[in-house]
């Protein structure tokens, strides 16, 4: 065992062996009474190098309890835990607490954590992309889109000219249609906005039909600006590349940009690259897949971007090279939820040692189980156990080591929240009491300390929350948090019912009724069966700088009773489409109210007879952007079936699809564009399913954005109407 020792400080002199392993590996020999003295002795050496680490001051509080020094290991505990808190500050732990939180369906808490991580750092791209996500999450789509703004504005572009030309043909298809920015964002003279321009004219005569005139106006610019401007000349050579893919002359555009290539300075050029690569990727021919796997190869070590995993997995399986491609889909599903905000498995285990997460939300977590076989044999951290435990759901396990931590002195604030939550779920509920007590003392910031009376307050007698806020300080600081809580969630009933168990041992009697009435008003409200009627989660595609991005948005169904004789009953008129809706969509709606009322006469006689007794009103949320396109056609009939049959809507499923009358019982469900940003939408809102037309399977399935395993997990297709109420009220819908 001295040999593990040297063997260890030998590592650290070397400056090959961190805090955290070095105070891993000392844990692992603490227990060894022989060479107790020896790992003090080590683990005060790292301390010295690593004054504010906490890991090691934990672990050296431990080596001092098992060598008898009771009086250092409370004091190195003591600091270790204060230090544990001041970290909690720091950048890095705010962003995993809100990723944990994010992910466990708690946008409200995580957006408190992202504002103080963005105090910290106010320009930080992590922190502003995770508050996008909590506001998707919440419904706030305004704000949502303006963090993603932001964000795409501040990072490094990989694709300039590429983004450039996805702006420009939106804008020959839809001058209309918002993009984000200008496109001459860093080309202030006039003729390059000119050029711009004429490059916007040539997408137009494309459009028109008129292919060989923008292709003839194209190589104008680019023979002007060949010597002149080189990004002009690199974005004219592209436009012509793109317009020639359009055709159809995909060995055409490969040509374009081979030959672009061979200018100076454009062989290693990213746009170009990239841009050549995916039409590799398009031939038939096995040598271009060759010749784009070796782009793509090349690519990796130059860019950070989560698809090239994606494309790498499906090059290598054309190849069948299955070992590599499995290697690949492994990182690029990692790399697509760590872009979606989920935490790795090394920030929530740091984040559940700063703040407690409700055991059930633990169990909801989901980590690829070699990850966490692996991190379990190699921890000797008895609460990393204990949370390992947890999302394997062996609940019997994390009490035993909880209950082991909380014997020490080191135990903390979230160990004993823990192991009351974990004795309230096998019924010890006066061992919970006592050790949410022990938590709430320990707990030193108001907000946290609320969070945990939240959770006890239900178990504690009115003399014990006395008891725990003797301080009027520290009392109207845990009040004021709990208030904050029932503030930023005016729709949870359990925010006002926390409140009111407070306000009741605080003599605000008054203020608790009131409170209480309000939260069973709330729980009545969610609990109606016909809350949801009409409300359907639409999935979309938001055009931000010429790039799609997903995102999830509500569209409602509803009607009110007509007087009898009102000749107006049994429609949807104009003047109820309610939203800021194209003249396509509102054609749209039109025909589809008119194939649903037909469909549902027809396959449902005995629950319609009493249609025409109603006016129909429908509303498409999000007016301060254009409504458009066909892909609304499966969300707006589900919405239409659920009110024509007082059926709710599930709100964990997103819907996208055209729909087509192909008779008065047969309503075909088809394809849709940006199908993988719509999966990826659903995935950042947090939703269990995204309901697809058939038709796009080989979009998800056969791309490379999304992961297969959670496509696998999160698309259901369908080929028409009755397929889709299956998928989204289930095979009892017939029932009814």
């Amino acid at each position: 065992m001295k040999a593990a020792i040297a063997e260890l400080e030998d590592l650290f002199d070397r400056g090959q062996l961190g805090p955290a392993e070095a105070s891993r590996r000392g844990a692992a020999l603490c227990g060894d009474s022989r060479i107790v003295k020896d790992v003090v002795a080590f683990l005060q050496e790292v301390r010295r190098a690593h004054p504010r680490s906490p890991e090691v001051l934990e672990v050296l509080a431990r080596a001092y309890a098992a060598g008898g020094r009771d009086a250092d290991a409370t004091r190195s505990a003591s600091e270790a835990e204060a230090l544990w808190r001041a970290r909690a500050g720091r950048l890095h732990d705010r962003l995993a607490i809100a990723r944990t939180l994010l992910t466990v369906g708690r946008p409200d808490d995580a957006e408190v954590e992202i504002q103080k991580a963005l105090q910290i750092a106010p320009h930080d791209l992590d922190a502003m992309s995770l508050l996008g996500r909590a506001k998707h999450m919440r419904g706030e789509l305004s704000e949502a889109i303006a963090c993603w703004e932001r964000v795409r504005a501040q990072s490094a572009h990989n694709e300039h000219a590429m983004w450039s030309l996805g702006v420009l043909h939106q804008l020959a298809q839809d001058p209309r249609r918002r993009t984000g920015e200008s496109v001459v964002h860093d080309m202030p003279t006039d003729r390059r906005h000119l050029a711009m321009q004429e490059i916007e004219r040539a997408f137009r005569l494309v459009s028109d039909g008129r292919a060989g005139d923008g292709l003839r106006m194209i190589d104008r610019l680019a023979r002007r600006e060949a010597h002149r401007d080189l990004d002009l000349f690199k974005l004219a050579v592209l436009a012509r590349a793109s317009i020639q893919d359009a055709c159809g002359d995909l060995a055409g555009a490969c040509r374009t940009l081979e030959a672009l290539g061979e200018h100076p300075g454009f062989g290693a050029d990213l746009d170009r690259l990239l841009y050549l690569v995916r039409l590799y990727e398009k031939s038939p021919n096995a040598a271009a897949w060759e010749r784009a796997l070796q782009v793509y190869e090349f690519l990796e070590t130059r860019l950070v971007k989560n698809s090239l995993l994606g494309k790498l997995a499906r090059l290598h399986e054309r190849r069948a090279n299955h070992d590599a491609a499995r290697e690949y889909w492994r990182r690029h599903q990692a790399a697509f939820e760590r872009r979606m905000g989920r935490p790795t498995l090394d920030e929530f285990l740091g984040a559940a040692s700063l703040r407690s997460f409700g055991v059930a939300e633990i169990e909801r977590l989901s980590f690829p189980e070699d990850e966490r076989a692996e991190h379990r044999r190699t921890t000797a951290d008895v609460r990393e156990v204990a949370m390992l435990d947890l999302l394997a759901g062996n609940e019997v396990g994390a009490r035993e080591s909880f209950e082991q931590i909380c014997r020490g002195e080191w135990a903390t604030a979230c160990d004993w929240t823990y192991l009351g939550d974990l004795r309230r779920r096998t019924g010890d509920l006066a061992g919970a009491r006592a050790a949410w007590i022990e938590a709430v003392g320990r707990e030193d910031d108001p907000s946290l300390q609320a969070e945990i009376l939240g959770r006890a307050l239900p178990a504690l007698e009115d003399a014990d929350v006395a008891a725990l806020l003797v301080d009027p300080a520290r009392r109207r600081e845990v009040y004021e948090a709990l208030r904050d809580s029932a503030r930023r969630r005016p729709m949870d009933a359990s925010a006002f019912r926390r409140l009111a168990a407070l306000e009741r041992p605080l003599g605000m009697r008054e203020l608790a009724s009131g409170h209480e009435l309000r939260a069973a008003a709330l729980e009545a409200a969610q609990s109606n069966p016909m809350a949801h009627v009409g409300h359907v989660q639409a999935a979309a595609a938001y055009y931000l700088f010429g790039r799609p991005k997903g995102l999830i948005h509500e569209v409602w169904a509803s009607r009110r009773p007509v007087d009898p004789g009102d000749a107006g009953g049994g429609r949807l008129d104009a003047a109820d489409m309610l939203g800021n809706l194209a003249p396509d969509l509102r054609a749209l709606l039109g025909n589809l109210f008119d194939a649903t009322r037909v469909y549902v006469q027809r396959k449902f006689p005995h629950r319609v007879a009493d249609l025409a007794s109603y006016r129909y009103l429908f509303k498409c949320t999000k007016e301060d952007e254009l409504s458009s396109g066909n892909s609304a056609g499966l969300p707006v009939a589900i919405a239409l079936v659920s009110v024509f049959l007082d059926l709710p809507v599930p709100q964990n499923v997103a819907l996208s699809g055209a729909v087509v009358t192909d008779a008065g019982h047969i309503l075909a469900v088809r394809r849709i564009g940006d199908a993988e940003h719509k999966v990826a939408g659903t995935f950042h809102k947090g939703l269990s399913r995204i309901v697809l037309p058939a038709e796009n399977r080989s979009d998800v399935e056969g791309g490379d954005a999304i992961p297969r395993a959670i496509a696998t997990g999160l698309v259901s297709y369908v080929r028409n109407l009755d397929e889709a109420l299956e998928a989204v009220f289930g095979s009892r819908v017939w029932d009814i």
